[in-house]
This record gives C-alpha cells, structure tokens and sequence, in this order.
C-alpha cells in the first residue's frame, strides 16, 4: 500500500508529537526502537517528523498500557488494524481478519467486564472509608 503523503504543515518533530499525547521522548523513541511506531518522514537533517497518523498511533499505545497490554499484545492489535487497512473487502485475508478482531473483541469485553468488578470493588471500599470517616465526626 501507498505512504499517504502529508503535507509539512502536518508533520511535526518527536518532540510536539509527544507533548501533544503527554507521553516522554523516551517513551516515543523506545515505541519506534521496538517497532511499534515509525516517522512517516524525516528532516533532511535526520530528524523525526510524524503525521496524525502517527500521533492516532501512539494515543492507541498509551490508552493499551494502563490496561494490561504487553507489548506482544499491542504489536498484534496494530498488525491487525494495518492489515484491515490494506485488505480489500471481500477477500480472504478480509475474512480471516474479521474473525481475529472478533476475537479480540470479545478478549477485550473480557477485560472490560473485569475492570468494571474493579471499579464496584473501590466504590466499596470508598464507602466503608467514607462510613468509618463519619463516625470520627
């Protein structure tokens, strides 16, 4: 497939890029350095440049980590969602690619359904908190 190609007023350096996600430089490097992020171009000096592409990217990588993903795990749903991109529909990569974001889906409905237990676990433990509170009152 085609590298869309951007216009420069839409790439910026690594630096705007992860101040704009709130993530470090070296978080940003070490994504690129493992694979998982790459420039789209680069300066004529050797400087990183990305596109929204890119910035969409890593935003998918922070909100993954807080929630458990290894990093197997985000290569894979990136992978994925690259080879979405190029299938044509239809095919039979198109098929076999259905059938593994349903999958994946239903792993993460999996985690959703766990973290919500979690959530009701601290909203108890806030109230039994909250009651001890009010009888030192």
């Amino acid at each position: 497939m085609k590298q869309p190609t951007h216009a420069a007023e839409d790439l910026v350096q690594i630096g705007v890029l992860a101040e704009r996600v709130g993530l470090s430089l070296r978080t940003v490097r070490y994504y690129e350095e493992i694979g998982l992020l790459e420039p789209a171009a680069r300066t004529t000096g050797g400087f990183r440049l990305y596109a929204p592409e890119q910035e969409d990217r890593l935003r998918l990588l922070k909100t993954m980590k807080p929630l458990g993903f290894t990093l197997d795990e985000m290569r894979s749903l990136l992978t994925m969602i690259d080879d979405a991109a190029r299938a044509r529909s239809g095919s039979r990569r198109a098929a076999v690619l259905l059938q593994r974001i349903d999958e994946l889906r239903q792993e993460i409905s999996l985690r959703r359904g766990a973290l919500l237990d979690q959530v009701k676990a601290t909203e108890q433990i806030t109230g039994a908190l909250d009651a001890a509170a009010r009888g030192l009152t």
